[in-house]
């Protein structure tokens, strides 16, 4: 709903969450946009004389200095101001889930999906994860879309060939694999096709001008911008022949005076598989999505989680299906990582501890097939 400010702290609030997301990497026509949103923001806002466990930023009064992220700092720097933006954040996060009824009219009118995920980066992640920066020399390989790095984490198989099902009779193996791509239809040719075109399945380069520990910022080659370069869209990265895919998000865009474009690419992870999903209480055999199995390196445990379409029905807490290679396993989305409007990915648990075998199969499986990534390679020639 909408919301005009209604005292000071507001207007104060306005002002802080404008300088909080002019990040340098949006154009001032989005610098107005936000404006224009943050004054329904304002009031999910908290502006608080102490710190709390959700105070993301602090403020010394006695400087002339921005917002900063709430970390230590110097013992010269004595925050008195504790700002706290997790509301605005979860609200920014059902605005993508939920249909438009749930916006108002600001947003309506002035919050663009790449606006809706350039607020989710600012605001959703940790400023620690922003490492130094390096240069390097290199050229990247890209693909865009969920589906289309399912084609080829699969070996340039299509979707349909994965699931290893037989479909009814009464329905083409295209038809029943891809029942949802209705909710994608700038990937194909046409419908009643539903089958990758060409322009879909390309593999695109981009020059690379620095690297991080966690990404790299490119430069596009290509003199034509494909519909899919938008930020949070899904992507896969490879900087070489002989390396593996990467999963990785579009994070910022920067377009120059001559239609040359600068990226900033984040990789999710650096082992990614394909595996399908399908909602638990969704009786049919046969509607299932791609999905990517991402297993990330932590210093006790590999983590692991989903990256999935984003539709309404995978939310927290919701039950599905997950089918690696030829086995369906039940598991519960736990908690949300990374909402796109591309794109989710969640941690999840079994619902029974026994099949984690079944998981170390499939990736023992994957990290094998893996070892023989030059196919393909081989079949892209």
């Amino acid at each position: 709903t909408h919301h005009a400010l209604k005292n000071i702290q507001q207007c104060y609030a306005q002002v802080l969450l404008l300088e909080i997301f002019n990040t340098h990497q949006i154009r001032p026509s989005e610098i107005y946009a936000l404006y224009q949103c943050t004054a329904d923001w304002a009031q999910l806002v908290q502006v608080l004389p102490r710190e709390t466990a959700l105070s993301r930023y602090v403020i010394d009064t006695t400087k002339d200095h921005p917002p900063v992220y709430n970390r230590k700092h110097h013992e010269s720097f004595k925050p008195n101001i504790f700002v706290a933006t997790q509301s605005l954040l979860e609200h920014v996060n059902l605005t993508i889930q939920k249909d438009n009824e749930y916006l108002s009219k600001k947003e309506k009118a002035y919050l663009t999906a790449p606006l809706k995920f350039h607020v989710q980066n600012v605001l959703g992640s940790t400023i620690e994860r922003r490492h130094e920066r390096y240069e390097h020399s290199a050229q990247l390989q890209l693909c865009f879309s969920l589906l289309t790095a399912h084609y080829y984490l699969s070996k340039t198989k299509t979707f349909s060939e994965t699931l290893r099902l037989t479909p009814p009779k009464s329905k083409s193996e295209d038809e029943f694999a891809f029942t949802y791509l209705n909710d994608y239809p700038d990937a194909y040719t046409d419908k009643s096709n539903k089958v990758l075109d060409k322009q879909a399945r390309q593999i695109h380069a981009a020059q690379v001008l620095d690297i991080s520990l966690n990404g790299y910022s490119v430069r596009w080659l290509e003199e034509e911008a494909p519909p899919n370069l938008r930020t949070g869209e899904f992507i896969l990265i490879n900087e070489g022949v002989n390396s593996k895919w990467k999963g990785g998000v579009i994070r910022w865009i920067k377009q120059s005076v001559k239609k040359s474009y600068e990226l900033g690419l984040e990789v999710i992870g650096p082992d990614i598989h394909p595996c399908a999903a399908k909602v638990y209480t969704d009786r049919s055999s046969f509607n299932y999505h791609p999905c990517l199995f991402v297993q990330t390196l932590k210093i006790d445990a590999p983590q692991h989680s989903l990256i999935l379409p984003n539709l309404q029905f995978f939310k927290e807490q919701q039950s599905i299906y997950l089918r690696l290679t030829d086995q369906d396993i039940k598991v519960e989305l736990i908690k949300t990582m990374l909402i796109t409007q591309s794109f989710v990915q969640f941690e999840f648990e079994l619902f029974n501890d026994e099949q984690q075998y079944l998981i170390d199969e499939f990736l023992q499986h994957q990290n094998l097939e893996s070892n023989r990534f030059q196919d393909v390679w081989e079949a892209l020639k």
